[in-house]
């Protein structure tokens, strides 16, 4: 909901094409997902991004970077749900990939059409309260107003 009150062009649109909420749910989840960070250790020395990495030894993976990559994402830093091509890393990838992440957008395709169509006036109300963790991001407190 924060990304909606920051881009209100956006929550119009989707409040008006509640079917485009599959691919605001994509963008949600690539320009502000709420892990950032995760680790992994590698079981076999590789080089990834031209800098080596030795076997059995963690290495810090930065997915909000990643799905702010200015290579693989165009105007990365801008909340676009008509992206083409929009695959974010939020839920990992292979092995490590989300076992959640499709009741996850699932929920969330259902549940911001409804929320906009129950709340035609919903704003924000108060101030908000991020929880702006290294590995887990979001919201202590985000108060709204329907009236």
């Amino acid at each position: 909901m924060a990304v909606l009150f920051d881009h209100p062009a956006a929550m119009a649109q989707l409040r008006a094409a509640p079917d485009l909420a599959p691919a605001f749910v994509e963008e949600f989840l690539r320009f502000d997902a709420p892990v950032q960070v995760t680790g992994r250790v590698p079981q076999t020395a590789m080089t990834v991004g031209g800098a080596d990495v030795d076997e059995r030894v963690e290495v810090t993976v930065l997915l909000g970077a990643a799905n702010r990559d200015p290579d693989r994402f165009a105007a990365a830093d801008t909340f676009d749900p008509a992206r083409p091509d929009n695959a974010p890393l939020s839920f990992g990838a292979g092995a490590h990939f989300c076992l959640g992440a499709a009741l996850a957008r699932l929920e969330a395709q259902i549940a911001f059409p409804l929320l906009l169509t129950r709340f035609p006036k919903l704003n924000p109300d108060g101030t908000p309260v991020r929880r702006d963790r290294l590995v887990l991001r979001g919201y202590a407190r985000l108060p709204v107003s329907a009236a």
